[in-house]
């Protein structure tokens, strides 16, 4: 969401100015109310877990909204501050108040931002140094798409000598250096394997050498071990089959946290009811199957665009528009975070500030910016989705037809129905829940003193089950 607009306020100085910026930040401080309380939503739901990686998540998702509307307000207040001194005097009561407000707004982005590296730090704690140098190599690849795209439009528009093509050139060289060095570090490790796996294969070549010799007196040994190998085969099946349910109840949980999320959103912008956020659901589904942005993905790109609007129709027009812009960005990498930003550039775009997408090369002709500022929201969702669709239009989907996009289709697929079945021990897991309840309920009422302690006994019961 976005509120400061140094255009609006440029021309208006002194008191006038004033109500104006005063009114710009009340607006700014609703929206820190509702991020507040979505907050809070995400401390409850996890308040028994709230270092898991779900937990640490939702809330550095969150928290990143926070920083991102908190420095739209710095900016806000260094436009107000400029404006007041300008008006009144470095002196004067109301420059002093101002400047107050943007220390104070700075130090609260100070705290903001060292409680998101305190979350990602822990993240980073539960991850594995595989997982890390894999997260790490996949997060410099998207960062070198990002540089190569904007260095193909500054060489475009400046030619290649320029100052800042030259600076984003030594930026593209240090940034594949670096990759190359973290992809060697991998394939060491994957040599290391390798070699430790030949070195086994050649230990079982010359232990078979003795193997003729041994069968008769190891025999019954061999068949205890055989024994014990197929009991210790169950238990991992159990514990994979284990393993697998409770990740689907997670991802199960995440859908459900998501599709209230989307909501709430629509409720709140579009008075929308159930089978409105539905619609999109259902929008977005068609959307994972025809390209590589996964429906988590959308959703949280959906969540943050429909700040933006007041109709239904329009956020449906521009989900796939959406879609496609990521696709271009991001490839099968995307993650809710990136579908956000993405929103976010879309969302000011159709608020006015046609200047959020020039950067990514996007440009708009005098009349489109006319009809985007002061045009009905069908007027503008039109211009947008024209120019857009002018650049990238289609990708999403010719993403999908590549081998990665279809292997993405395919982990989307899976995912899914691990999802499913994670809806289904959920709905398993509240139905015992609630049985074995009762029962323990119903026999307490009947039972005589004496046999008490045989409720301590379906209460561990219904504990077990319950951690399990």
């Amino acid at each position: 969401m976005a509120y400061a607009d140094s255009d609006k306020f440029g021309l208006k100085i002194g008191i006038e100015g004033e109500k104006e910026f005063k009114n710009s930040i009340r607006d700014i401080n609703n929206s820190f109310k509702f991020l507040k309380s979505e907050m809070n939503l995400v401390v409850s739901e996890f308040s028994k877990q709230e270092n898991s990686m779900s937990s640490l998540s939702s809330k550095s998702e969150v928290l990143s909204k926070q920083i991102a509307l908190q420095k739209e307000k710095i900016e806000l207040l260094n436009e107000a501050l400029k404006n007041s001194t300008d008006s009144f005097g470095e002196n004067d009561r109301r420059t002093q108040a101002w400047a107050e407000k943007l220390n104070n707004a700075e130090a609260d982005l100070n705290k903001m931002e060292n409680t998101l590296t305190e979350y990602k730090s822990k993240i980073d704690e539960t991850n594995t140094p595989l997982e890390k140098l894999t997260k790490e190599i996949s997060e410099q690849e998207n960062e070198l798409k990002s540089l190569e795209f904007q260095y193909k439009n500054v060489v475009l528009e400046q030619g290649k000598n320029s100052s800042e093509a030259k600076e984003l050139a030594g930026q593209i060289k240090d940034l594949n250096v670096e990759i190359k060095d973290n992809k060697d570090k991998l394939n060491e490790a994957e040599k290391a394997t390798d070699e430790l796996g030949n070195e086994m294969d050649d230990t079982s070549k010359k232990t078979n050498l003795f193997g003729e010799v041994l069968k008769a007196n190891l025999a019954s040994d061999f068949i205890k071990a055989g024994i014990d190998k197929i009991v210790d085969g169950f238990k991992k099946l159990k514990d994979s089959i284990v393993s697998y349910v409770n990740t689907g109840i997670e991802l199960s949980n995440a859908e459900t946290e998501n599709r209230q999320k989307l909501l709430q959103f629509m409720q709140n912008t579009m008075d929308a009811r159930i089978e409105d956020a539905e619609s999109i659901e259902t929008l977005i589904s068609k959307q994972e199957k025809l390209g590589v942005v996964s429906k988590t993905t959308q959703l949280g790109g959906a969540q943050e665009l429909s700040t933006y609007l007041t109709k239904k129709e329009t956020l449906e027009k521009l989900i796939p528009v959406m879609n496609d812009m990521i696709a271009q960005q991001y490839g099968i990498n995307a993650s809710q975070e990136s579908a956000a930003n993405i929103a976010t550039m879309l969302g000011k775009v159709m608020d006015g500030q046609t200047g959020a997408l020039s950067r990514y090369g996007y440009k708009f002709d005098e009349a489109q910016e006319k009809i985007l500022k002061y045009g009905t929201e069908e007027e503008r969702c039109a211009v947008l989705t024209e120019v857009i669709t002018s650049s990238v239009g289609g990708m999403n989907e010719a993403l999908g037809q590549t081998d990665a996009g279809k292997m993405a289709q395919l982990s989307a697929t899976l995912e899914e129905t691990q999802t499913r079945i994670g809806e289904v021990a959920n709905e398993i897991k509240l139905f015992l829940t609630f049985t074995i309840s009762t029962m323990i309920n119903n026999f307490s009422s009947i039972v005589p003193i004496r046999h008490i302690f045989l409720l301590e006994f379906y209460s561990k019961l219904l504990h077990n089950f319950q951690s399990k």
